[in-house]
């Protein structure tokens, strides 16, 4: 991780500070932190955000002393963690509770799906899977979310809903879809979803 927020090949990074790097963006507030661990003996955290060109890395780093036998700190070791995704869910989180919105999720439990695996086999089971991911992909709008937690359930989350009505109208084209037949090894199924 220190490579991509620092830009450089590991190889380069080894043994050297970030003032060594040339890297004196942020360095008084780690610099900081790490003169709080070396004079208490005492773990601190550090949080930072950098610039990879690519675009925004979050980092969380935890300063653990390095406590010698005569109760002295001879060093201090430093573990840090890519913290970009939860930072930018939480923003995301943010943004939500800032625009008023309706956010819908949309559990489905396939009908029949057992008796289709059992009678025609697991491969059958999967391609008909496919084909229902498939069909729900085409019913839900552009940005919507189609997840599968397991088994033959499927979940959509729809964000930014103008209304109740457009969950009920997407549930009910949702059901529309799946109730057409489906073809699997060349054997006509009917399923629905619960």
């Amino acid at each position: 991780m220190a490579a991509e927020v620092i830009g450089l090949p590991i190889e380069e990074i080894l043994g050297r500070t970030n003032r060594e790097l040339g890297r004196p963006a942020g360095l008084a507030l780690w610099e900081s932190t790490l003169r709080r661990v070396l004079d208490t003996g005492v773990q601190a955290e550090h949080g930072s955000m950098h610039d990879d060109g690519t675009g925004k890395l979050y980092v969380n780093s935890r300063l653990a002393p390095i406590i010698d036998e005569d109760g002295v700190v001879s060093g201090v070791l430093a573990a840090s963690r890519d913290m970009t995704d939860r930072r930018l869910a939480e923003d995301a989180l943010e943004q939500l509770e800032r625009v008023p919105t309706i956010v819908s999720v949309l559990f489905l439990d396939l009908d029949r799906f057992k008796v289709v695996n059992d009678s025609l086999g697991h491969a059958a089971g999967d391609a008909l899977l496919e084909e229902v991911a498939s069909r729900l992909s085409a019913t839900v709008r552009r940005g919507d979310t189609i997840a599968r937690p397991g088994g033959d359930e499927f979940v959509v989350l729809c964000e930014n809903l103008a209304s109740d009505d457009v969950i009920r109208e997407l549930a009910e084209r949702i059901e529309s879809a799946l109730a057409v037949p489906f073809v699997v090894d060349g054997h006509e199924v009917s399923i629905g979803a619960s």
